[in-house]
């Protein structure tokens, strides 16, 4: 697919962070989830998230082949087993996709191919999820810039953040542990603490 679009290969990656990330994310899929059909889904997702994670953080695109291959996907595994929730999940991707849209035109801060990875994901999570998801991928990019200006290979504020591997990190977290991490910042949990 790259080479088909005219974008030069990233070279071999040989370390095993992408492998240990598969795995951590294959064992929490497995811990998590009991239902089969969520299995299957959940499996799909992981592998879609990496991927097109990879890809942006070696070349800086992410590829329409990879998100709406995915949303075709994602939508034909809902139907098959979860068919009433589709209608809400296609209404609030594309809504999610045209705000976005309208955010990445008219700042040019936000890549095209970040927002059909958020209508994506969006196709397969509730709204909260979707929230903590963005939040969480904005806290993984503040992170990973700031260590890029700890270690001053950030100069200038042009510099191109691939923003696809936060988003990926982002939404897997909270597609898997949404309710936990929203559980820790409940005003219960703070009411039960003090």
């Amino acid at each position: 697919m790259l080479h088909y679009r005219g974008i030069v290969s990233p070279s071999a990656d040989r370390s095993v962070f992408l492998g240990i990330l598969a795995a951590i994310g294959g064992v929490s899929i497995v811990l998590q989830i009991e239902e089969p059909s969520q299995l299957i889904l959940s499996f799909l997702f992981l592998f879609l998230l990496q991927l097109i994670g990879w890809i942006d953080w070696h070349t800086g695109y992410i590829l329409d082949q990879l998100t709406f291959g995915g949303s075709i996907l994602i939508v034909g595994i809902q139907l098959i087993f979860n068919p009433s929730m589709v209608p809400i999940h296609l209404a609030v991707s594309a809504s999610l996709y045209l705000f976005l849209y309208a955010v990445a035109k008219g700042t040019n801060r936000l890549g095209l191919g970040d927002a059909k990875l958020v209508a994506m994901c969006a196709l397969i999570m509730e709204w909260q999820d979707i929230l903590c998801a963005l939040w969480l991928s904005s806290i993984s990019g503040l992170l990973y810039v700031g260590i890029l200006v700890i270690q001053k290979k950030m100069i200038s504020r042009s510099y191109s953040l691939p923003f696809g591997p936060h988003l990926a990190i982002g939404f897997f977290l909270s597609y898997l542990f949404g309710e936990n991490i929203a559980c820790l910042f409940s005003l219960d949990l703070f009411y039960q603490l003090y």
